[in-house]
């Protein structure tokens, strides 16, 4: 029962007198200590499985854990999480002699304290397991159990066959050797083991254990293989019994318990049961043997002074299998025989003459039918013994796949060990025969070479006596290197190539002899095993491989951009993937990628190098390309699970390939995989390094890469795998096709990569003929077309093949006739000729506008006026002042008079190129305008007057929460100007958008000054006149009557603006740069607005529903600057307004 340790340590059991660690020796080799709690079984339909959860650990003398491998046992119930079953498994090796201590654990639990037992079921070379306490020898330490503790089974303990009598040796139990004692309900204690067996002997198939012999043949270990031995005796007597006609039945159980060889005190005990059981003995409880005479052995006769027959002596009779009952018999006479052992007798012989004959008669047993025991064979005082001549098979080897070899054998006395003469060689050696169930096809393993002397001259037997020796054939594996067969070159895009194989045989540059069977049928094999993948033919399933580097000249996975060569070699590598990869991979056709012989059904697993690099082999990171995690060296490891060929062991015990998995743990000679590290045993200490560096331990799978999805990370069950070809990538350039594999026990494969030269495709691209204007910026809209098509392999784009075009010339400052791709981008996948297109380049846009000016009456026109110009590019200087003439012109677009009266006159400029310095531009020449402002007194001034204001918002100005509405008053019947600055100004704190009018036509007019509703009023001073008119401040401003319905008073005098009351037309603020509001009152039905600019062209035209209060937002960004006049057409109503656009 577990028992709590004192505390601090009351988790831990108490293995006597308040000590919770249990000393322990060890000796070298391979351990396995399995730790069993009285629980409930997960795996056996038990809903929550075990309810307690103990964990087992090597520890240092002060209780510092060394090792454990525990799992979670219990789960959470609270959580819905099942737990598993109450087994821990703890496999180590030790490498040196050494001491540590164990401890139990009880980690968690709900339910009462358990009991608990562990069991050693390998304690290393030696059997080493001394523990203080010690373990002893109680009913509750027993290790047989279940159907080996069975009432009607023999259980059978095991014993190294070198410790045997028969090899010189002290019986003894092996160290893993069961112990018996476990109750059973309700009977007694059953007497387990019944007896032992040797173990440790020779057989024919490789197990993986040592060879303690050093004669290359695989030794078999364990109760496993003592248990056959035992069971081969009891076939014997079974044989006997029938054969002899025994008349009673058989009790096979109690015949090999009494003839058994005690190995302890007398009678049963619980270690080596009724002893080490004994052939011989348990047939000799049947049926005689028959004697076999070997020597008259005449030491009781001085030769010096007689000869046999001349006196009477006592003859040593030696020979083989003698019973109490064997008689010798004399010239036909039974002679009192003295039976000494199994080997020896003496009796009396008498004066002779002659040459009598001596043998031996052992009568039938006394239940046979009387063909048991017999006459031993007949020996001679005077003739010459015939010599014992042992004929023995050679040892002989070959490889799988080859023709069986000549064998030979060796003929050598059996006294003294020395071979015949070459004369009677040459007389044995044509009459001997072999036979073996070997064949060129025979599977990797030994074989059995029996000779036959049916042949033999006679003239032999007369001087021998002949005993065959079987010898072994030992069938290695065969190397052989898969190699795909290098396709003809191919051109990027086209389908990929079916994929043919060469097997070379045997060592490089080595000619050897193969069956051809064999040949064939290890590349059926590999075509099946590519077939695997889903049921797909040879080639489905290629995969793609980005990140492929030569390193010396050899293919390399590289997934990193370090520079450093520290992925993985392609050189002698095969790829497995998981099946659930393959199914979650997209088709042939839904990748784009063609296959020769293909249906397009066809899986394409792609997966990226960066799966190979050190980092994310380590860490098993998955690819950046796709869900994949990398195998490294053939061991995935699938939550701290390794995967051997495929398959994933969990919660069981199992041998793959002579591997043992103890649930789901691979143990390979004793060493446990812990999250894919190998933990030894050194003195005691694990041999880890503390940076977790290791070596990969499936040597026989070193050759082995493969691919699982982020699925089979998190499978309870088994993760299927199957061997894939690769092809590391499509792109242009040598790549190169990796082998699947397969595995055959009878080969040893390696695996060659062969190139697949794919050129680079060819293909055209034609620049179309393209249109812009001078100056343009690129990117320009130029058409491409390409051929053989517009689409591009394995679903490229254009722009995934050459990315964003650029083209000469780079922009519209040229005068190029043509228009051609450059730089002409890299396309490595791609051969491209490049085709010109014809360039079209129109005249950019060049406005020259006349900017507004103003004289006093009386004052002679100007004789200079100054422009704006717009549009230029290239960075093309503006025209010369002097290169650009003006005209003045009247309402009446005819010259005006020098000086001119009081009024707006039109300043019309033009441009004089006589270089053609302008030739790539349209000129637009704008109108301005000059002002004649009439000499007048301060009651002719123009007043300011703040209307009302009321609430407003404008879009992206947060600030703005008032309109103020205001007027002026022109009392002339002509326009003034008044520019912007002291003379005509707002004044006040308050933000505002928006500013005053600097044309002030004849009669009164508003407009609306946007505010955050602070301080502000309009100032505006006329010349002539000394003070400016102020219009109220827009804080003391009185709110609108009627909010959203103000509209400004009709002009009373002449000018541009409404001139009738009836159809009152506003546009503001003008002048203006991006936008203007229009505003039409008193019309009636849909108002059409047509706009021209100022020599008369029509730019554009539209309708505004019924005219209203609503104002109407007009963008001029696309406009000219310039003068710009707004007709407004409603219903027999027309008026034009004007506009400056700066």
């Amino acid at each position: 029962d577990f028992t709590p340790a004192p505390a601090p340590n009351q988790s831990r059991h108490d293995f006597g007198g308040g000590e919770y660690l249990q000393h322990v020796e060890l000796g070298t080799g391979e351990y396995i200590i399995v730790l069993q709690w009285d629980d409930d079984f997960y795996s056996l339909g038990a809903p929550q499985g075990a309810v307690n959860d103990l964990d087992i650990f090597l520890t240092g003398d002060d209780g510092t854990i060394l090792y454990g491998f525990n799992r979670d046992n219990n789960g959470d119930a609270s959580q819905g999480i099942p737990g598993g079953d109450p087994i821990e498994v703890m496999p180590f090796t030790v490498v040196n002699p050494t001491s540590t201590n164990i401890m139990i654990e009880l980690a968690d639990g709900s339910g009462p304290l358990p009991r608990f037992k562990y069991v050693v079921f390998r304690a290393g070379d030696e059997g080493t397991f001394i523990t203080d306490p010690p373990l002893g020898m109680a009913a509750g330490n027993s290790t047989i159990v279940g159907h080996a503790n069975a009432a009607g089974t023999m259980a059978v303990g095991a014993v190294r066959y070198s410790n045997t009598p028969a090899f010189g040796g002290t019986l003894k139990a092996e160290g893993f050797s069961s112990t018996g004692g476990t109750p059973v309900s309700g009977s007694p204690l059953r007497e387990k083991p019944d007896f032992m067996g040797p173990n440790g002997g020779n057989t024919s198939v490789g197990f993986g254990a040592p060879d303690t012999e050093e004669d290359n043949i695989p030794n078999f270990f364990g109760t496993s293989a003592a248990a056959p031995h035992a069971a081969g005796v009891a076939a014997l007597l079974l044989h006997a019994h029938d054969k002899f006609g025994i008349p009673v039945p058989l009790d096979v159980r109690r015949i090999l318990r009494n003839t058994a060889t005690d190995m302890g005190s007398p009678g049963f005990d619980y270690i080596s049961g009724y002893g080490f059981i004994s052939t011989y003995d348990a047939l000799k409880q049947l049926a005689n043997p028959t004697p076999i005479l070997d020597n008259l052995n005449l030491d009781n006769l001085n030769t010096e002074l007689y000869q046999p027959g001349e006196v009477a002596f006592t003859l040593i009779v030696e020979g083989q299998f003698l019973e109490e009952s064997s008689v010798v018999f004399f010239d036909g006479e039974e002679l009192e025989t003295n039976i000494i052992d199994d080997n020896t007798a003496t009796v009396e012989i008498p004066p002779f003459t002659g040459n009598p004959p001596v043998w031996i008669f052992t009568p039938p047993g006394p239940l046979t039918n009387g063909t048991d025991g017999g006459m031993s064979n007949v020996l001679t005082f005077f003739d010459d013994a015939p010599e014992d001549v042992i004929i023995e098979v050679a040892p002989s080897e070959k490889r799988y796949g080859e023709p069986l070899p000549e064998f030979t054998f060796t003929a050598t006395l059996a006294s003294t060990g020395e071979p015949l003469n070459s004369e009677e060689l040459s007389l044995l050696a044509p009459a001997v025969s072999f036979s073996t169930a070997a064949t060129s096809a025979s599977n990797v393993g030994i074989y059995a070479v029996m000779p036959d002397t049916a042949e033999i001259d006679p003239s032999l037997y007369d001087a021998y006596r002949f005993f065959l020796q079987d010898g072994a054939l030992i069938v290695n594996p065969m190397p052989v290197t898969i190699q795909p067969v290098s396709p003809e070159p191919v051109f990027y895009g086209d389908p990929i190539p079916e994929i043919t194989y060469e097997y070379i045989f045997g060592e490089e540059g080595e000619e050897l002899e193969i069956d051809p069977s064999v040949a064939g049928a290890i590349a059926q094999q590999h075509t099946n095993a590519l077939s695997l993948a889903n049921g797909i033919a040879l080639v489905n399933g290629i995969a793609l491989v980005n990140g492929i580097a030569l390193v010396n000249g050899e293919p390399y996975i590289d997934g990193s951009d370090d520079g450093i060569a520290n992925g993985i070699a392609l050189v002698n590598k095969t790829f497995y993937v998981s099946q659930s990869t393959v199914d979650a991979a997209g088709t042939a056709l839904q990748s784009g990628i063609a296959l020769v012989n293909g249906t397009g059904s066809e899986k394409i697993v792609q997966f990226g190098a960066d799966l190979f690099t050190t980092a994310g082999i380590d860490n098993g990171d998955l690819s950046g390309i796709t869900n994949g995690i990398a195998l490294v060296n053939g061991t995935p490891l699938v939550n701290g699970t390794p995967l051997v060929n495929g398959i994933a062991l969990v919660n069981g015990i199992a041998l793959v390939n002579g591997i043992a998995l103890v649930n789901g743990i691979a143990l390979v000679n004793g060493i446990a995989l812990v999250n894919g590290a190998p933990y030894d045993l050194l003195n005691g200490t694990p041999l880890v390094n503390s940076s977790g560096e290791y070596n990969p331990v499936f040597d026989a799978f070193e050759n082995v890469l493969g691919i699982l999805n982020a699925g089979d990370a998190n499978a309870e069950g088994p993760i299927d795998i199957r061997p894939i070809t690769v092809i590391t990538g499509l792109d242009a350039g040598t790549q190169y096709i990796i082998p699947g594999g397969f595995i055959n026990d009878n080969l040893i494969l390696s695996y060659k990569p062969a190139p697949l030269v794919i050129e680079p495709a060819p293909w055209a691209v034609f620049v179309g003929n393209t249109t812009i204007d001078y100056g343009q910026e690129p990117p320009f809209e130029v058409p491409v077309a390409y051929e053989p098509y517009n689409e591009f392999p394995y679903g490229q784009t254009a722009e995934d093949v050459f990315g964003t075009f650029q083209f000469s010339p780079a922009d519209g400052c040229t005068s190029a006739t043509e228009i051609t791709v450059d730089p002409v981008p890299e396309t490595p996948n791609f051969d491209v000729a490049y085709f010109s297109g014809s360039l079209t380049v129109n005249p950019a846009p060049l406005t020259i506008e006349a900017n507004t000016s103003y004289i006093t009456e009386g004052e002679p026109l100007p004789s200079t006026f100054t422009s704006t110009v717009t549009g230029l590019v290239c960075g093309d200087p503006a025209p010369a002042a002097s290169s650009i003439t003006y005209t003045v012109l009247n309402n009446d677009y005819l010259p005006a008079d020098s000086p001119p009266g009081p009024g707006v006159y039109y300043v019309v400029p033009a441009l004089d190129d006589p270089n053609g310095d302008y030739d790539n531009y349209s000129v637009t020449e704008v109108w301005g305008e000059l002002y004649v402002i009439p000499v007048v007194s301060c009651e002719e001034r123009v007043e300011a007057t703040l209307l009302c204001r009321e609430p407003a918002t404008l879009p992206g100005e947060p600030q703005i929460t008032t309109v103020l509405h205001f007027e002026y008053y022109n009392p002339l019947f002509v326009s003034m100007y008044i520019p912007l600055g002291p003379r005509n100004m707002l004044a006040g704190d308050a933000y505002y958008v928006g500013e005053p009018p600097e044309a002030f036509f004849p009669g009164a007019y508003t407009f609306d000054i946007y505010t955050d509703g602070g301080s502000l009023q309009w100032e505006v001073q006329t010349d002539e006149c000394a003070t400016p008119s102020i219009s109220g401040n827009g804080l003391d401003a009185s709110v609108c009557e009627m909010p959203g319905a103000f509209h400004p008073a009709a002009g009373s005098g002449p000018g541009l603006a409404s001139e009738q009351a009836e159809l009152s037309v506003e546009i503001f603020p003008n002048p203006a740069r991006s936008a203007a509001w229009l505003q039409v009152r008193n019309g009636e039905g849909p108002a059409t607005v047509e706009v021209y600019n100022g020599q008369g062209k029509l730019l554009s035209a539209g309708t505004l529903p019924e005219p209203g209060a609503e104002k109407w937002m007009l963008d001029l960004s696309g406009y000219p600057p310039g003068l710009l006049f707004f007709k407004v057409d409603c219903k027999n109503e027309s008026r034009v307004v004007k506009l400056i656009r700066k």
